[in-house]
């Protein structure tokens, strides 16, 4: 699917973005239950966007690929934050990990692990949206 995803909207392989996103997918499998009523075209999807969120990509989800794949983009973003909140899970502190999320962490720790690290503030920034101080 993220092939499929890729030749309809690319990504930019420069930065690692596919690295990136088979890495999330990777935290993602060791934990099948989180996802268990979901297919796999929708938690690639979710993935997926969840990477362009992350980089900054314009679009977050292509209508080209709302089109194609028949997810809206309401229901990718509510994907983006389950998926945000396993990564989060998968980086929580040393202590609290799962020793399979420690053991994928450390085999990847000079790439897509210590680029998804540096994305923690985002990450928390989807699942808890910061509220408007005017309120």
């Amino acid at each position: 699917f993220v092939y499929r995803y890729c030749e309809i909207s690319p990504m930019d392989k420069a930065n690692d973005d596919l690295r990136l996103l088979f890495f999330i997918l990777q935290l993602l499998l060791i934990d099948p239950h989180t996802f268990i009523a979901h297919k796999s075209s929708y938690i690639a999807a979710c993935s997926y966007a969840l990477v362009r969120h992350l980089k900054q990509y314009e679009v977050t989800w292509p209508r080209r690929l709302a089109r194609s794949t028949g997810y809206d983009p309401d229901e990718i973003a509510y994907g983006v934050t389950k998926v945000a909140a396993q990564c989060l899970r998968a980086l929580s502190s040393h202590d609290q990990q799962e020793p399979i999320h420690r053991d994928l962490l450390h085999k990847y720790n000079k790439g897509p692990a210590a680029q998804l690290i540096n994305y923690t503030q985002a990450l928390n920034d989807l699942i808890q949206p910061a509220v408007d101080e005017t309120d």
